[in-house]
């Protein structure tokens, strides 16, 4: 009987090795289980503890969902990096936008100076892993800027000691910060949608050629239209009308020069990208809607 007991283990044994190198998950499980089962079955024997050690330890410890959802498996080791980096310099952007600069003749928020990088992350996201991937991480980079906006006025509205008199100074930054972000998420989210929708569609009528051309018209239309939506709810009533539309010309020209300059390395890194990652995707069949 102990011969028939430890001949079923071996047998599951080698059973559950092949169904693991075929990537068999249902099967996996069944064999696992059976195995165990039969293990469990005889534990009394002393001849048993030392293999119900080992297969303790190696086997029932191994977890094979996660290894299964490793991104390397999956062939997105760098979609990450690349959607840390879009949403990062987006929070970036809002919270540096409360400031307007002079570069030359040309007043703009401070936020162009990072806020292009967003544009240029969202077209390598469009480029490399389709529109569906990046609509997502658009949608994640609404949310964080919502996140932040709300902890900032928590945080204002919390009360402070006798001895904290940076108050105004913590409010006057802060404070405005709300109204930045609203116009900041209504803009950045129609921007970056119709960047999207743009960088894809014009992959498909181009197919795949001119790179440097969808990356331009897109960025154009994108932050063509943040730069009107953002300007108006961001500083209407606190610039004249004119200086609005010298804040909004500004901002458009000073992104596109952004854009052009940074075009040879959006272009490499989108190469490197598809390379590395073994995709380069085509959205044919994906529908085009917000969510």
């Amino acid at each position: 009987m102990l011969y028939g007991y430890f001949k079923s283990i071996i047998s599951c044994s080698f059973v559950f090795l092949i169904t693991r190198a075929a990537n068999n998950y249902s099967l996996l499980q069944r064999v696992k289980h059976t195995l165990t089962v039969c293990i469990y079955e005889y534990s009394g024997s002393q001849y048993c503890s030392v293999f119900i050690f080992f297969w303790k330890g190696v086997f029932m410890s191994t977890d094979y969902t996660n290894r299964q959802m490793k991104p390397d498996s999956l062939g997105l080791k760098y979609l990450h990096i690349v959607s840390m980096l879009f949403v990062t310099s987006l929070l970036i952007s809002s919270i540096l936008s409360i400031k307007v600069i002079t570069l030359g003749f040309l007043d703009a928020p401070a936020g162009i100076i990072t806020f292009p990088i967003a544009f240029i992350s969202g077209d390598i996201l469009t480029e490399v892993y389709g529109f569906k991937i990046a609509r997502r991480v658009i949608w994640v980079g609404l949310f964080c800027q919502l996140l932040m906006s709300v902890m900032f006025l928590v945080g204002d509205a919390l009360p402070y000691p006798d001895y904290w008199s940076l108050q105004n100074e913590f409010s006057a930054v802060v404070g405005f910060v709300p109204r930045v972000v609203a116009g900041g998420m209504v803009a950045y989210f129609m921007g970056e949608y119709l960047n999207a929708l743009v960088m894809s569609k014009m992959k498909i009528w181009d197919q795949g050629k001119r790179f440097w051309l969808r990356a331009l018209s897109s960025s154009l239309v994108g932050q063509g239209l943040n730069s009107i939506i953002f300007t108006f709810i961001a500083f209407y009533g606190i610039y004249s009308v004119d200086q609005l539309f010298i804040l909004i010309g500004s901002g458009v020209l000073t992104k596109m020069i952004y854009e052009i300059i940074a075009l040879p390395l959006t272009s490499y890194i989108t190469k490197w990208l598809k390379r590395n990652e073994g995709m380069d995707a085509y959205d044919y069949d994906v529908g085009y809607g917000i969510v």
